[in-house]
């Protein structure tokens, strides 16, 4: 008897102690990640700290999560993320000749992915859950402003360089010669992606806010996150701000509109996607105008009369190739299903793998005269490279069950919740289709990664919340029938 209620009360102060313990965490990661994935801070000396905090504080909440591990082993689609895991730990072993250290690194962010940021306790309380959201939402936004402000700077005044970090990494910072904008962004593919996410965020926060000032500084922040889209130059990112900006309205208008809310809505798609696509031509002609008129500029140090933004260089070292190398690197990855097609090689086994095995297929540098691609630049072709048939089938069993998922509990969405699933499905619908063009979702450990399972987490949570809610009344009212 003593020992049952000391294990309640213990478990009654872990509910007290988790949520906020959740929100410490979900900061110190999403934050991390951010500044790994800056030009700047990449590699520097600092990054142990946030490190350090990150798994600390994961650890925790993992130490936490297990202790009532009954809370979340239901949560819907889990046992699917349980699988891939133990398929990922049994290629890892399978392929240990070829490097267990970072497989073995991947493997702790990959439960942190799959245990921490997707899974909830979804009898957790809905407005500390969406507090929660909130403070995350605008850690985001707040960081992606910061950067694409500076970023947009360097690109009015045209400067650029390379800067070298404490552990040997070069990134290029600001403007590249080549004709795109890097801003503070490692990579700016994946800093043009987390600001489409950061612009629908922001979009969405102005519905909820009250407050005239919040709404003029958030309106101000989706503006620069647009610029930076843009002026990347990421296709990719553009493709995924497009489709996630217009499904997102579409959806707002689906169930606002009081008539003919199909059709107003697919006018607003067209609209949207229209009005994105025809800016980001307009801005980068704008600019490109304006750059030649300053290289007239008697004294300007501005010599070159060629329009600055431009994907034309990609165009040239490639011989025309419109996927920019993504079609032969995709060759690459089912060559290396083919000779291994049950386990895969593992991902981060991929070069020492096609090094040893298929030394003329094209991720290799010696075959391509520009680098090793340690990365498929495609979801599905990273996971069938490197987990083969059981990692491929496992995925798409969590895919299938999710949107049936999705579709089941569509109709049971409270109105007064309909904006905020609807951002949540649009942002994870934005870094979804991006994964068809980079690396993300899966094996990369960036802030799009973390995005799309924290987000894709807490829509799961409010659509099972609803669902259970219809159920319960359901129920009630057959009870009162009988």
């Amino acid at each position: 008897m003593m020992e049952t209620k000391m294990r309640e009360s213990l478990q009654g102060s872990m509910k007290n102690i988790v949520p906020n313990l959740e929100l410490v965490f979900k900061v110190c990661y999403l934050v991390h990640l951010l500044m790994a994935f800056n030009a700047y801070f990449a590699g520097e000396r600092i990054m142990n700290v946030t490190l350090v905090l990150t798994l600390f504080f994961g650890g925790l909440m993992g130490i936490m999560r297990l202790i009532r591990i009954k809370d979340y082993i239901i949560f819907p689609n889990v046992l699917w993320l349980i699988a891939f895991i133990g398929s990922y730990a049994v290629t890892a072993l399978v392929n240990i000749r070829y490097g267990l250290f970072e497989s073995a690194q991947y493997f702790v962010w990959l439960l942190f992915q799959f245990g921490l940021l997707y899974t909830f306790d979804w009898k957790r309380d809905r407005d500390e859950v969406r507090r929660e959201f909130h403070i995350m939402a605008y850690v985001l936004i707040a960081i992606l402003t910061i950067y694409n402000i500076i970023g947009f700077v360097m690109l009015m005044q045209n400067q650029g360089f390379w800067h070298e970090a404490a552990d040997g990494q070069i990134h290029r910072i600001g403007m590249a010669e080549w004709g795109r904008l890097h801003g503070l962004h490692a990579d700016p593919n994946y800093g043009a992606v987390t600001s489409a996410v950061g612009l629908l965020l922001a979009l969405y926060l102005i519905m909820c806010s009250k407050k005239i000032w919040i709404k003029v500084v958030l309106a101000i922040t989706i503006l620069f996150q647009y610029l930076f889209v843009v002026f990347s130059v990421s296709r990719s990112g553009l493709i995924a701000a497009i489709c996630g900006t217009a499904a997102f309205v579409g959806l707002y208008y689906l169930k606002k509109a009081k008539k003919h809310a199909i059709i107003i809505s697919v006018i607003a798609v067209v609209v949207v996607a229209g009005a994105l696509f025809g800016g980001s031509k307009v801005l980068i002609g704008s600019y490109n105008t304006y750059m030649e008129y300053r290289a007239e500029e008697p004294g300007d140090d501005i010599t070159t009369k060629e329009p600055t933004i431009s994907r034309e260089g990609d165009m040239e070292a490639t011989g025309g190739d419109i996927s920019n190398r993504r079609f032969s690197i995709w060759k690459s990855a089912v060559e290396i299903f083919i000779s291994s097609p049950i386990t895969g090689v593992g991902f981060r086994n991929i070069i020492p793998y096609a090094k040893d095995q298929l030394p003329s297929t094209y991720i290799l540098k010696v075959n391509n005269q520009y680098g090793d691609f340690d990365a498929m630049h495609n979801v599905i072709m990273d996971t069938l490279a490197s987990q083969g048939i059981i990692g491929i089938v496992i995925l798409g069993g969590f895919i299938v069950c999710t949107i049936v998922f999705l579709i089941r509990n569509f109709n049971t969405i409270r109105e007064e919740h309909w904006v905020v699933d609807s951002v949540l499905f649009c942002c994870c619908l934005t870094i979804g289709v991006s994964s068809m063009f980079v690396s993300q979702i899966l094996y990369v450990n960036n802030p799009n990664t973390y995005l799309f399972w924290a987000l894709l987490g807490y829509l799961i949570y409010s659509m099972k919340r609803d669902g259970e809610r219809i159920n319960r009344k359901t129920r009630k009212t057959g009870e009162v029938s009988k």
